[in-house]
């Protein structure tokens, strides 16, 4: 397993070796011996003997003459303290990044099958040990060039507490037994409190666009990366948002408010059980440290709570971090990140050993970000600030801030109060993120020519985003997109009457799944009287334009698609169910969790993150009593009350 990280070159003084990472092994070759067993290992600061586990005679850090070979024997002398900070890079070879991370892929993950105790993490940290950091070791804030990331500690919040825990991302994405949750050790290393052996804490370093204009540095202003643990289904970042200041902090403190904690902690775990690719979040951890916070930019300035949510992503890199680069045209910078991101997040591409790789890489982020607008979409889910530093490169909705689901359909729906004209309004996601993709792709271009990367988003962009959507909502409709031309009108002439008559988005659908079942069943009878009965529960106003294309357009076409695709009534509306959430993260529900959060009051966090697991309704909540649920589901389900709809969310957290 480990011979082959030998390919490097050089002599014998520290700084001509080539070294091989992998895990918390150091491996040295020398040109005289490379094609020999591996002779030497050493650990890196912290860690000794033969398997850098500490077993061994050992005080301190050593060399183990033989020790891999697996005789046992060890013989001690010491290994400078900056060993690491000796990794040299080469951009042509980019040696470090396939015996890093392949390794991890594929080795490693053999250790991690059986649920561990949190010692028992392991942790490869490939970013911080691939790519260049900062030498300024020092937590101010300053411009900080040639470098990915700054070293930084998280600073103590007074008084932490666990507010609630994923037990789910603890089994599935870390290996990590989640009776560890509750333990105080946890509480230390989730809230920022101490930083755990393996963790190597960083702040990355980025630009973006903002509001459509480029914003110079940005960076972790707030978030601090611990580490990448190796996991039972792959690599995953653990990111603290909270935990304090950071070289790019600006004029911020790096901590975050209760709310917009809570509203990233449940919007993420929602997204993901829509089957959206989402950042997630193992806790969210509570604290005493004053924050204080100017919520809509008004000059009153009030005291609020603070919390901490521990964030987990295969990667948190973003459009912005290859825009940084480019804007101070550190173009060697712009390709080591590119090849590091094929190494880590896109080995696929390399297996296929393209004639362009980085070519390839522009068109999979491009059909990640179409997939994600696309679905985004159909849930009726917006953003807020689809600024190019919250744009991951792996496609994921990442940095949930004043985002928003619509209540009634409304294209114009925009949830950030901060965004006054309306920049990011739900109907202009689906051009903002070409518009996005089209400034990555002007950061590539030192690697990659543009007249390539903008030829494929204009001859691919917006088809293939229409026949996702397109297809999503048909079937949110319970019909095919394959055996009919005008499939887009028929969408678009829906949206159109919902828009006009205020219809609750979330509910429409829903109930056109009974609507359908009542068609099937009842072909001849008149819709009418039955469609009026439900005109209570679907909100909005002069409903008969809404009810005619239900009778006029919708029935005639379910009835056709029946004859083509013949099923069982009650199947279609299982299936049409599985495409209209039952249950969403409105914004006056997670308002009613942040208010009796403020007070110290969590159950209403538990019984949401419960409902948005199962947002379909096809698991434990089907069906269930108050008594069988501990709560009553149907008060989640409804239209949403009034006085809901004067409810803000800014960009202040």
């Amino acid at each position: 397993m480990l011979q082959g990280l030998l390919e490097g070159k050089g002599g014998e003084e520290w700084e001509d070796v080539s070294l091989r990472v992998f895990d918390s092994l150091l491996l040295v070759s020398s040109e005289a011996d490379a094609s020999q067993e591996p002779k030497y290992l050493a650990c890196i600061p912290g860690r000794y003997g033969i398997n850098c586990d500490g077993k061994c005679s050992c005080e301190g850090n050593c060399l183990c003459n033989d020790g891999i070979a697996g005789d046992g024997k060890c013989i001690c002398s010491p290994v400078q303290q900056s060993f690491l900070e000796k990794i040299p890079y080469h951009p042509d070879e980019l040696h470090p990044f396939p015996a890093l991370i392949e390794l991890s892929r594929k080795d490693g993950m053999e250790k991690n099958t059986q649920l561990r105790k949190l010692e028992d993490l392991t942790f490869i940290n490939t970013f911080s040990r691939c790519l260049p950091e900062d030498p300024n070791k020092e937590n101010n804030v300053r411009q900080v060039t040639g470098s990915f990331y700054s070293r930084v500690i998280p600073t103590p919040a007074a008084n932490p507490y666990l507010i609630h825990f994923n037990e789910d991302i603890s089994v599935n994405l870390l290996g990590l037994n989640p009776t560890e949750g509750s333990t105080q050790e946890f509480l230390d290393y989730f809230s920022g409190t101490k930083v755990m052996k393996g963790m190597e804490p960083i702040a990355q370093c980025y630009g973006g666009h903002q509001f459509g204009n480029w914003a110079g540095q940005l960076g972790d202003g707030r978030a601090i990366l611990l580490g990448e643990v190796l996991g039972p289904q792959g690599m995953i970042e653990i990111s603290l948002k909270g935990a304090g200041k950071t070289p790019y902090s600006r004029h911020g403190d790096g901590r975050a408010v209760l709310r917009s904690s809570v509203r990233e902690y449940l919007a993420s775990e929602a997204l993901f059980h829509l089957g959206i690719a989402t950042t997630r979040a193992l806790c969210i951890i509570g604290h005493s440290t004053p924050i204080w916070r100017d919520q809509f930019y008004d000059g009153h300035m009030q005291y609020e709570k603070g919390a901490i949510v521990a964030r987990v992503a295969p990667s948190f890199i973003r459009f912005g971090s290859f825009e940084i680069f480019y804007s101070r045209k550190e173009y060697h910078l712009v390709k080591m990140l590119a090849d590091y991101v094929l190494e880590h997040d896109y080995p696929e591409i390399l297996n296929l050993n393209p004639p362009n790789k980085y070519l390839m890489l522009f068109e999979t982020v491009m059909n990640r970000t179409v997939l994600l607008f696309a679905q985004w979409m159909s849930v009726g889910f917006a953003h807020g600030v689809l600024n190019t530093d919250n744009m991951s490169i792996n496609g994921l909705s990442i940095d949930y801030g004043p985002f928003g689901f619509l209540d009634n359909y409304d294209e114009t729906f925009v949830p950030n109060y901060s965004d006054d004209e309306g920049r990011y309004a739900f109907g202009k996601q689906p051009a903002i993120g070409l518009e996005n993709l089209k400034k990555l792709a002007l950061a590539l271009s030192p690697i990659v020519d543009t007249t390539l990367t903008l030829s494929i988003l204009n001859n691919h962009y917006w088809p293939q985003y229409k026949e996702q959507y397109y297809t999503i909502m048909l079937k949110k409709l319970g019909l095919s997109s394959t055996n009919w031309s005008n499939s887009q009108q028929f969408v678009d002439q829906l949206l159109q009457i919902m828009q006009k008559t205020q219809v609750d988005f979330h509910i429409f659908f829903r109930k056109m799944g009974e609507i359908a079942e009542f068609l099937l069943n009842n072909p001849s009878q008149p819709l009418n009287t039955y469609l009026h009965s439900l005109r209570d529960q679907f909100g909005g106003q002069h409903l008969e334009q809404l009810f005619n294309w239900i009778e006029k357009s919708y029935k005639p076409q379910l009835l056709s698609e029946e004859l083509q695709n013949p099923m069982a009534s009650i199947q279609r509306k299982q299936l049409m169910n599985s495409m209209n959430p039952k249950f969403i993260l409105r914004n006056y529900l997670a308002q009613k969790a942040i208010d009796l959060a403020s007070e110290g009051d969590y159950r209403e966090i538990a019984k949401l993150f419960k409902l948005l697991r199962d947002p379909y309704g096809t698991k434990e909540q089907r069906d269930m009593s108050p008594a069988e649920t501990g709560f009553d589901t149907t008060l989640y389900s409804g239209l949403p009350p009034e006085w809901s709809k004067t409810l803000r969310v800014s960009c202040s957290s």
